[in-house]
């Protein structure tokens, strides 16, 4: 049986996290039991935050992910530089931060609210205690984080090989117009 967050508590649970923008798509919950997300949630407060509040600052060290309950958050990369890019944009039900989560280091980009944004924080220290007594739940949460970065890294793959073909147009018309112009 799929639960889905639910004015403001888990169905038969008291767990302060509102309902998501899109129910359907909470990727981290996929195919968890209703026992299985009372026990992830549990212990977890959603926090809100407003417009410009920074959630994740490149370069810093986490140890943790966020869960998008509702609003959009912008993640950009070399923020207040010439080269500063927008690299994303996630709302609700979408998590933030999973590759630092996994991987550890530096964080590659900062979060940043656009509007009012309600989110969950989830540690590793929370993480490793829920996935510590549960070895399915454990399962079930690695297969989904894995989908979540795979599907963000064919994204990311998809983005880079169009930005690359249109380079390569540009560059093309640029040699044909010098060509044309005798330069």
């Amino acid at each position: 049986m799929t639960v889905w967050l639910h004015k403001g508590c888990w169905h038969g649970q008291e767990v302060s996290v509102p309902k998501p923008q899109d129910e359907n798509r909470v990727d981290l919950i996929l195919g968890l039991t209703e026992k299985q997300i009372v026990a992830l949630m549990d212990g977890l407060a959603s926090r809100m935050v407003h417009d410009g509040t920074v959630l994740i600052s490149e370069g810093d060290f986490g140890d943790s992910m966020l869960l998008v309950i509702e609003g959009v958050v912008q993640v950009v990369a070399r923020v207040g530089t010439p080269a500063q890019v927008l690299v994303a944009r996630r709302s609700g039900g979408q998590m933030i931060g999973e590759v630092n989560f996994v991987a550890g280091g530096p964080r590659s980009a900062s979060v940043i609210a656009e509007g009012d944004v309600l989110f969950v924080e989830f540690t590793k220290a929370h993480m490793n205690a829920v996935m510590g007594a549960d070895p399915d739940l454990a399962r079930k949460l690695a297969w989904n984080l894995a989908r979540i970065m795979a599907e963000r890294l064919r994204n990311t793959t998809t983005q880079f090989w169009d930005a690359q073909s249109t380079h390569d147009l540009t560059v093309l018309a640029f040699r044909r117009l010098q060509a044309a112009t005798g330069r």
